[in-house]
């Protein structure tokens, strides 16, 4: 009685179906209906004939859906069946591998573990995947990562050749279909980026490109790199050249930075790549370098043509050496009517009765202060209120300075306060190297130590990345390193080298300060090694590296002085800025042989420095834990951990976004 009921329920529901749908939706399913018993059948021509009619349909709904295609909720029922009638050998080869077309986009509507739509993929044809809609790709994308993932993990060199030969069709479909987010997730998952660039074409290069960037910075070391190449590619081929050579700066790669330079073949924007290449302490060599640039079409002397080469490559040996920065600069203050000079007053809050508000304004330290202040808020200008004397004439004319000589306002100062005030005259005269020098020369013949200190500290802000064709950075230095000299004159020398030839790589400041890490004082050895690790920014020096590191494990380094061992500390650090995984083997090496006091702070300050800029989550909690750490941690180990999560996430936006900005060396 019950099964009777149970049966006449059912048909009352089917009934109540069949009245929802309308006269179209009825006949489609009449015909699907159709379709499938002629498939039971025997006929190789009418299972080929239904079977193309049923793909028909299928394709012709999804072109247009809003929701489950309707014949595929008509066939859902029937999926069982048709998964038997594959196995059944009525079906012939051809019409088997239709059928498995049908069965992989019905497996799309059913929730099934066993990625069925991927597996009845790989045994359908090779035709007419793409017609079958955006769900269909989405959804075969996402288990054609999970299959490779499975395969992978049971066989780390399994064989995915079935596998990539589907994404070879997915990937143009994405891309064509403004999907580039996908097309470049489904590229990583199976780390076959490199034959994305093919299929980006002038609309879609920019989204790419700015997608493959900014996952870039989210990514394990290896496949950020194969991100951010992949993104110079596409530039190239998209004759972007500035950014392409951005991309190359953020990679770090010397050989690609030339290459992308040699690449570019119009001369406005090789000044533009010099200018940009200035900006990150990347000097090129143009003399032998391939000069592309085609010469004026009436040009048939050869000589001709070789002096306007010639022409060209001082243009952009100028710009790439940063001699014209200063006149850029002060150009554009001219034009923002900004080149007056300013003094401390300005920028210092002053009571009512126009007096500072604070300490006596004519203390030791005030008068410190106002020389950093004179220096920074004056910087590049060529001109203050303070130091520089009165008389002199700027470019334009006008007074240099209006106020008291050099000498009266340092020697208001005391002892190491002194080189800090002679050594503000470089901020004052920032990269003037010719200006500057005659303000600064005269400071060197002076009789107090701190002074000629301070000047030979103004040389190295002064010639700060400008290379000029005299180098007087280095032939004014290079005598004041030697062990006759005052020891304030050898530290002041040194550091002067490191900040005139940050990120030079130059093999004769190595040559010069490396006998000095092992100086019996250890207040050089430390600025010798500080100065390499600018000079050597981001390139781990083996020579170096194990110099410093030798000097570390040493048991008399625990009883250095903190700020000597911090120095050392930082200038082996610099050498690994950015590097990330390759200062593993030096951590490897400190860990068990530097002193129990120390070890903690040097590995701190290394890892701080080779994730500087990646904003590593994992880092930045490291370090984190050791600033909260409840125990008595040593303040310079908590200063450093503090300091190194600012450095490393130092490329996150206020809004959690990582930064597209290449960081400059």
């Amino acid at each position: 009685m019950s099964v009777k009921k149970n049966e006449k329920v059912s048909n009352n529901k089917n009934a109540k179906k069949d009245e929802d749908l309308s006269e179209e939706d009825l006949e489609l399913q009449k015909r699907l209906t159709e379709y499938l018993e002629k498939l039971r059948e025997g006929d190789v021509a009418a299972q080929k004939a239904s079977l193309d009619g049923i793909l028909y349909e299928i394709r012709s709904a999804t072109a247009s859906m809003t929701s489950v295609p309707k014949p595929l909720k008509f066939l859902r029922p029937e999926f069982e069946s048709l998964k038997e009638i594959y196995d059944s050998p009525s079906l012939d080869a051809s019409n088997r591998a239709r059928l498995a077309d049908i069965i992989s986009v019905l497996a799309t509507t059913r929730e099934d573990p066993d990625l069925v739509a991927l597996k009845f993929r790989l045994l359908g044809s090779t035709e007419g995947m793409i017609a079958l809609g955006h769900d269909y790709i989405h959804q075969l994308s996402g288990e054609v990562v999970s299959e490779t993932q499975r395969r992978r993990l049971a066989e780390p060199d399994a064989n995915i050749d079935d596998l990539l030969q589907l994404v070879r069709e997915i990937v143009p479909y994405f891309m064509s279909h403004t999907a580039e987010p996908e097309a470049v997730d489904l590229l990583l998952e199976l780390d076959y980026l490199e034959i994305l660039p093919p299929h980006v074409d002038k609309n879609s290069w920019d989204r790419t490109c700015l997608y493959l960037t900014s996952c870039s910075s989210y990514l394990p070391p290896s496949d950020g790199d194969a991100a951010l190449r992949t993104a110079h590619r596409i530039y190239q081929n998209a004759k972007r050249s500035n950014d392409a050579m951005r991309v190359a700066l953020r990679i770090g790669d010397r050989t690609l930075i030339e290459k992308t330079f040699t690449d570019c073949t119009d001369m406005i924007e090789k000044k533009q790549l010099c200018y940009l290449l200035a900006r990150h302490s990347v000097s090129l060599d143009f003399q032998d370098m391939p000069f592309p640039i085609s010469p004026a079409a009436d040009l048939e002397d050869e000589s001709a043509i070789e002096a306007l080469a010639e022409e060209q490559r001082s243009a952009l040996a100028a710009a790439n050496s940063n001699t014209l920065l200063t006149k850029h600069f002060h150009n554009l203050a001219r034009d923002l009517d900004v080149m007056d000079p300013k003094s401390p007053d300005d920028v210092y809050k002053l009571n009512s009765s126009g007096e500072f508000r604070g300490r006596d304004s004519e203390s030791s330290r005030m008068v410190l202060a106002s020389s950093f202040v004179n220096g920074f808020v004056n910087l590049g200008f060529g001109r203050d209120k303070l130091i520089l004397p009165e008389g002199l004439k700027g470019d334009d004319g006008g007074s240099v300075g209006s106020g008291m000589e050099g000498n009266r306002w340092f020697n208001k100062h005391r002892d190491m306060g002194k080189m800090s005030a002679v050594a503000c005259l470089g901020l004052i005269c920032l990269w003037d190297v010719e200006g500057g020098m005659a303000h600064i020369d005269k400071y060197l013949y002076n009789l107090d130590k701190d002074i000629v200190a301070g000047a030979l500290l103004a040389l190295g802000v002064l010639n700060s990345n400008v290379r000029h064709e005299n180098d007087p950075a280095y032939a004014l230095l290079v005598d004041r390193v030697a062990v006759s000299q005052p020891l304030e004159s050898r530290i002041a020398a040194c550091l002067g080298l490191g900040l005139s030839y940050a990120g030079s790589a130059r093999q004769e400041i190595l040559d010069l300060l490396h006998p000095l890490l092992r100086d019996p004082t250890w207040s050089v050895g430390a600025a010798a090694a500080l100065a390499l690790g600018m000079v050597f920014v981001g390139e781990p020096n083996e020579l170096i590296v194990s110099s410093i590191l030798g000097i570390l494990v040493e048991p008399s380094a625990a009883d250095m002085v903190k700020p000597v061992l911090k120095q050392y500390c930082l200038g082996l650090g610099l050498l690994f800025l950015g590097k990330r995984e390759a200062v593993e083997p030096v951590l490897e090496v400190v860990r068990p042989c530097v002193s129990d006091s120390i070890s903690k702070f040097v590995e701190l300050v290394l890892e701080s420095c080779a994730n500087a800029g990646t904003g590593d989550v994992l880092v930045i909690q490291r370090l984190l834990s050791v600033c909260g750490e409840g125990s008595e941690t040593a303040k310079a180990e908590k200063g450093s951990a503090a300091g190194g999560g600012g450095g490393v996430g130092g490329s996150e936006t206020l809004s959690g976004g990582a930064s597209s900005s290449s960081s400059s060396s």
